[in-house]
């Protein structure tokens, strides 16, 4: 599997646990930042691919 659809699967499932009704503020919280740090993770895996492809 790709890693792009890696991380966007691992994305879909935290922003689930945000959506949960008894998710406690701790635990949005930090799905929060977990899917800004895959977001950030996932820009640079396409900037790479991208450089591959081009090159």
């Amino acid at each position: 599997m790709d890693k792009v659809a890696e991380v966007d699967m691992l994305i879909e499932r935290y922003k689930s646990k945000i959506n949960e009704a008894g998710a406690s503020k701790i635990v949005k919280m930090v799905c929060r930042h977990k899917i800004k740090d895959l977001d950030i993770y996932k820009d640079k895996l396409l900037k790479n691919k991208s450089y591959y492809i081009e090159n």
